[in-house]
């Protein structure tokens, strides 16, 4: 049954909403955003959303006055900003009533999920961030996953969140990580040379053998990162090879 997208009650026969009473539009006429990706770990919401989705290709429920953050489906349009370890991304579109954060979610009120995108995906040369994304979910699965195929030199990937990411042995050199959170990842034999890690938070990151020759780490959290040889300047690492701000 077609309902209102205003306040959920049900449309009378003449399309309106005896509720609101109003013309509303059915949901089949609005317009349709599209090329927004949804985020989920089993099926689920992964960043405290408690809601269900429907099978691809199907349109979930609509409910009323979405609102980011609070109520609604939430879509975005950098899913780099919300991965999760194990986490799978879906191609999405939403319709109806939004309420955006002013950068890159959206809280819609329907949306559907198309396909899963994979390596495949055909447009993946112009999503280096997508690129980043699908590497870290491989190795969440799989440590062993092979990613040299996700091509992260040069990639603007500043403000990704890749907490907990293993992305040990990749080629992140002149790559973009300004305001990146990086904490806990493993960087272990990384190639991060000339890379930008301007206020980067690398807390507990793993830097073993990590190439960081001409690397920017002006202003990066560094705190408790593993790195017992070659620390980088204004730092030095403790008997466990942990770095420590340098004193003095």
């Amino acid at each position: 049954m077609d309902t209102c997208i205003n306040c959920d009650g049900p449309l009378g026969d003449d399309g309106l909403c005896p509720e609101c009473n109003k013309d509303t539009p059915k949901p089949d006429a609005l317009p349709v955003c599209t090329g927004l990706f949804k985020v989920l770990v089993d099926d689920a919401p992964c960043h405290g959303g408690a809601g269900s989705y429907p099978p691809p290709g199907e349109w979930t429920e609509p409910i009323s006055e979405p609102d980011c953050c609070s109520r609604g489906y939430h879509l975005t349009s950098d899913p780099l900003r919300w991965w999760k370890p194990k986490a799978a991304l879906w191609a999405a579109e939403g319709r109806g009533p939004l309420d955006g954060d002013g950068e890159d979610k959206a809280a819609f009120s329907s949306v559907r999920r198309g396909y899963r995108i994979d390596w495949t995906w055909p447009f993946l040369p112009l999503y280096p961030r997508v690129r980043a994304f699908l590497a870290a979910s491989a190795r969440s699965f799989d440590p062993q996953a092979d990613v040299s195929g996700a091509d992260l030199s040069g990639a603007n990937l500043s403000c990704a969140n890749l907490s907990c990411a293993d992305l040990s042995c990749a080629n992140l050199s002149r790559a973009n990580l300004s305001h990146a959170n990086l904490s806990h990842a493993n960087l272990s034999r990384a190639y991060l040379s000339r890379a930008d890690l301007f206020d980067a938070n690398l807390f507990d990151a793993n830097l073993s053998r990590a190439y960081l020759s001409g690397a920017d780490l002006f202003d990066a959290n560094l705190s408790c990162a593993y790195r017992p040889y070659g620390p980088p300047v204004g730092w030095h690492a403790d008997t466990n090879g942990f770095l420590r701000r340098a004193e003095g």
